[in-house]
């Protein structure tokens, strides 16, 4: 299938999603996969690169629905998004893979691991100057600074939270992509308030 056919597959996909969609969505993405996984194995190169990148947000999206459906297949289609956007070399679908990654972590009680992994991926980014690679590592590492306040490390969730913010204040903000609203102080609420 064209990459120009994939995309507005994926497009599509993702807007049944937004939508809530998910019977449409049920039908439509087994087909969707099938077909990334046929393109990209047919393609080297740039080319390549991008049907990977599109196959690991395919399995990123199987992924989301299979989690709102509380369904197994949570894990399966996490790990193929991870391998895919590892192979395409990007950050976004590796950012986008590694947060439903975490997800399915953090959903089965294991907030450790999913921490680890949202860390170490951002690690991996650390080196990358473009602004694209910083927002994804900032994202994961807001992502991060969630999962450890789910799991009860405050500190460590407000250092990853103040990290990404200071990585945030980096970012080169254009037309069309405003700067967000910087973060208020953390105040303590005291019980009787």
């Amino acid at each position: 299938m064209p990459i120009s056919r994939l995309e507005q597959a994926l497009s599509r996909a993702r807007e049944d999603f937004r939508r809530t969609r998910y019977q449409a969505l049920s039908t439509e993405l087994p087909l969707l996969l099938a077909a990334a996984d046929a393109t990209r194995d047919h393609l080297t190169g740039h080319a390549r690169e991008r049907a990977d990148a599109l196959a690991s947000y395919a399995y990123s999206l199987a992924g989301e629905l299979a989690s709102k459906q509380r369904s197994e297949a949570t894990w399966v289609a996490a790990d193929r998004a991870l391998a895919a956007a590892r192979a395409c070399g990007r950050p976004a679908p590796l950012g986008e893979a590694t947060r439903m990654l975490s997800v399915a972590l953090r959903r089965a009680g294991r907030y450790r691991q999913a921490a680890d992994l949202l860390l170490r991926t951002s690690r991996q980014l650390a080196d990358d100057p473009a602004e694209q690679a910083r927002a994804v590592r900032a994202a994961m590492l807001l992502t991060c600074g969630y999962t450890c306040a789910h799991d009860g490390d405050r500190t460590a969730a407000l250092d990853l939270v103040d990290e990404a913010q200071e990585i945030g204040q980096r970012i080169f903000y254009g037309p069309g992509l405003p700067a967000p609203p910087s973060r208020p102080p953390v105040r303590s609420v005291s019980p009787s308030a």
